[in-house]
């Protein structure tokens, strides 16, 4: 997850922000150590909107997915997806394309593994695979 914050914010434009008046706080690194304090400031981070959107700029999402098949697009009006195969206009009871942003899509699949118990290290190894 580091990679991803550090992409955040030097090519997707995320400016960070911390509770309170901005200064960042010490106060857990003194009371919890250092890795503690790392894992509690992405948690922070991780439930952050304009993270994921900057992420997803840095490695230039497009910007609607399906839910169901995580096809791209820009369109949110495109009425095809892989998963009905087919376009929906010419079939409108078939499953149509179920679109929601980008950044939505992979935050909550990222936040699903961390409440499921999934290590998710492969999550971001899958996720910054383009830049390698």
């Amino acid at each position: 997850m580091t990679e991803a914050i550090k992409l955040a914010l030097e090519k997707g434009g995320y400016k960070g922000h911390y509770p309170g008046d901005g200064k960042v706080y010490l106060a857990p690194l003194r009371r919890f150590g250092v890795a503690t304090a790392l894992k509690m400031f992405e948690a922070y981070i991780s439930q952050d909107p304009l993270f994921w959107q900057a992420l997803g700029r840095a490695l230039g999402w497009k910007v609607y997915r399906c839910t169901g098949c995580l096809m791209e697009t820009n369109d949110e009006k495109q009425n095809f997806c892989f998963c009905n195969d087919r376009d929906t206009t010419a079939f409108p009871s078939e499953h149509p394309p179920k679109w929601s942003e980008n950044w939505l899509v992979n935050a909550l699949r990222y936040l699903k593994l961390v409440l499921t118990g999934v290590d998710t290290e492969k999550f971001w190894e899958e996720l910054l695979k383009p830049l390698v």
